[in-house]
């Protein structure tokens, strides 16, 4: 399982989706012993835009993970490690508290797309090198899924 905890046996998987959160416990052997699933709902409040409450993920993970850890295979002080996977380029906007200020835009969001189209025009205009640069700089291409854009 892991070097700093040899007597942990369980490992407490999270992915915080698109549609919902899903958490699994797995043994060393990496047998799913428990899993559970809380869905959320995606608004879309125009064509092509998607957005969640982030408070949304938060209380279902939370709720999933109670009920794996109900299921009674073990109490917690069992996990040797937490892995969670989240969705993938959502921008989250926050307060100074840290607190959300507007539901997020997810990753499959295309309200930039008009943007994006245009920001490429201009970069191929006079220059790979400047599109290149641009790559390298933000690590991401420009397109309407990446939060760079938002």
């Amino acid at each position: 399982m892991t070097r700093s905890h040899p007597d942990k046996n369980f490992i407490l998987g999270i992915d915080v989706g698109t549609s919902g959160c899903k958490v699994l416990l797995a043994d060393k052997a990496g047998t799913v012993r428990a899993s559970a699933v809380e869905p959320y709902p995606l608004t879309q409040p125009r064509p092509g835009w998607t957005e969640q409450d982030p408070r949304l993920w938060w209380n279902a993970c939370c709720a999933a993970c109670r009920r794996v850890l109900n299921a009674g295979v073990c109490d917690g002080s069992d996990i040797a490690a937490v892995g969670l996977t989240g969705q993938m380029h959502s921008l989250v906007a926050l307060d100074e508290r840290m607190d959300p200020i507007r539901p997020a835009i997810l990753w499959n969001d295309q309200r930039t797309t008009a943007q994006c189209r245009e920001i490429r025009q201009r970069t191929r205009r006079g220059a790979d090198s400047r599109r290149q640069r641009h790559h390298y700089r933000a690590g991401l291409p420009r397109r309407a899924r990446y939060s760079q854009l938002r």
